[in-house]
């Protein structure tokens, strides 16, 4: 049987090896860290279909010799892989190489072939063997390389060449796919252009392709913004450079992405105190006095350097994240398999669904399937060898990377979900990211999930229901709590993470209305849960400040 390497198993094995070495386990197949760039390219298909695209990443301009990156994204499901792969330029196009030509050297396994690259044929290069025999080029997976060209004279226009990837036969007969590819006229520029053609930016040019994360960057389609450290912001911390470049697909990938947001992001955008949410799934903090921009702290020293596929703002200082989302083995998805997702109250009783078929190591993600709002769930840790080293955990939101919730202390993390969907629950040892730590390969007991009941307003002792206005608000909330006899109210706001922020003694109210009155000029903007407490009784009701 083929081998399941699927476009997740290729981020996995880029970003360490755990998810392929532990067999028991079984990888969520539709989540990678390149999600958080575009979330939605790999499609579906039927069996025995080779589907995808090839696309270029740059324009061309006549009478040059330049570098075209390409993407070729293969995006059928099904166990057909490519074995050969042609590319052929238009008239007027003159091949001179290709980098990183090994693009499709994946395994060290006998029993799978990598597709070599043969070589330039004219006006065409191929790799591969084609011999519908076990291909090497995986589907679906995401391949980038780079062909240099010299663009005749006269050549002008959008161009269009060929290009043909043949199926393995693991389906009978091979699948193949024929399409088109299109260079636009005119040089265009990606962020990641900007910092490779920089003085100033070598080291982070050579951090971005060691981590793989210079491809999203490369992509046109994109609209991102790079917070871009210069060398001597580099230079400043080199031994931590250093040490991150010794795991480049995880720890060093974590703070990159810290310096990258989704859409583009002017000068003229930031406003002072804002808080913009990174690819990394934590938010930097913007603060401007006079014309100084500093993002936590480091100086904007040249803004608003315009791409093709966003904007590059030059900063003095490299931004330093305070966890880490990037994990090495996973995410595995045996809480879906064996329990059908996240944990369900049953006639008041949240049941602990434990996985005993293995321990976790370190640096592993965990799907938590179908949570739901204003539920409190768990993740952690429980018998086995709990304890071997301290776990750190992390709660990323599935659809976006952003960090919901984190934990350093003991063996578990508690958590309230901010809305229905699905999350991922990682576990790193504490203080390090990825396979910094030494215990990827190091039982500390087996993971778990539970919940507790999710509080509605209809727990109230209330004659009607509970009335919360205007809401959103920007000042205050009104509430209106009718009472079928004289109790005791209490109002704790508490904030996405679990954290009561604001806490409210209304002393006894007597039966009836009670109109009362909750001042939130003191809160930042965002989605609170307002849990009020009636004498013996609770009932939480969703809430929205706004500035």
């Amino acid at each position: 049987m083929k081998l399941n390497f699927t476009s997740l198993t290729l981020v996995a094995a880029l970003f360490a090896g755990t998810a392929m070495a532990q067999s028991t386990k079984h990888v969520d197949e539709t989540y990678s860290i390149f999600n958080r760039f575009e979330n939605a390219k790999k499609g579906t298909s039927e069996e025995k279909t080779v589907t995808g695209t090839l696309s270029t990443a740059n324009g061309y301009e006549a009478d040059m010799t330049l570098d075209i990156p390409f993407v070729l994204d293969i995006t059928n499901l099904d166990d057909e892989w490519v074995d050969s792969l042609s590319i052929t330029f238009p008239a007027g196009f003159t091949i001179n190489s290709v980098s990183n030509d090994d693009v499709f050297f994946l395994f060290d396994d006998p029993n799978f072939d990598d597709e070599e690259f043969n070589g330039i044929d004219g006006q065409t290069v191929t790799w591969g063997d084609n011999d519908n025999n076990w291909g090497g080029i995986a589907a679906p997976g995401t391949y980038n390389f780079t062909i240099n060209v010299t663009v005749d004279a006269g050549i002008s226009g959008e161009q269009t060449g060929d290009f043909f990837a043949s199926g393995d036969q693991f389906s009978d007969p091979a699948a193949d796919l024929a399409g088109t590819f299109s260079i636009a006229e005119g040089a265009q520029t990606s962020v990641f252009s900007i910092i490779a053609d920089s003085d100033d930016h070598n080291t982070l040019e050579t951090a971005l392709l060691a981590s793989g994360l210079n491809a999203p960057l490369e992509d046109l389609e994109a609209d991102l913004t790079v917070f871009a450290p210069t060398d001597a912001a580099f230079s400043a911390i080199q031994e931590v450079v250093d040490e991150l470049l010794m795991d480049p697909t995880g720890a060093l990938a974590n703070v990159l992405l810290y310096h990258v947001v989704a859409g583009t992001a002017l000068s003229g955008d930031l406003s002072d105190g804002q808080e913009v949410l990174t690819l990394q799934g934590e938010t930097v903090t913007v603060a401007i006095n006079g014309s100084v921009i500093t993002i936590n702290g480091a100086e904007v020293t040249m803004a608003d350097i315009p791409a093709d596929n966003g904007v590059v703002h030059v900063i003095d200082a490299v931004l330093v994240p305070s966890t880490c989302t990037v994990f090495a083995g996973g995410p595995y998805n045996d809480f879906t398999t064996a329990f059908g997702g996240a944990p369900v109250e049953e006639n008041g009783v949240c049941p602990v669904n434990a996985i005993d078929a293995f321990e976790n190591w370190a640096s592993e993600g965990y799907i938590a399937a179908d949570c739901v709002e204003g539920v409190t769930y768990e993740f952690g840790l429980q018998d086995g060898a709990s304890g071997a080293w301290d776990p750190a955990f992390v709660i990323i939101d599935a659809a976006t990377g952003e960090v919901i919730a984190s934990e350093t202390e003991g063996l578990s993390i508690t958590w309230l979900c901010p809305a229905d969907g699905d999350y991922i629950w990682i576990i790193q040892e504490e203080g390090l990211c990825g396979n910094q730590s030494d215990n990827t390969g190091t039982d500390n007991g087996f993971p778990y999930m539970t919940c507790t009941d999710p509080l509605s307003s209809t727990d109230f002792v209330l004659s009607n229901d509970l009335d919360v206005f205007p809401n959103p608000t920007n000042n205050q909330f009104t509430l209106d709590i009718e009472l079928n006899a004289s109790e005791r109210v209490t109002v704790d706001l508490i904030n996405i993470v679990g954290q009561v922020v604001k806490s409210v003694d209304l002393g006894t109210r007597s039966a009836g209305l009670n109109r009362e009155y909750i001042d939130v000029n003191d809160l930042s903007e965002g989605i609170y849960f307002m849990n009020l407490t009636v004498g013996a009784t609770q009932g939480t009701v969703k809430v929205q400040v706004v500035r």
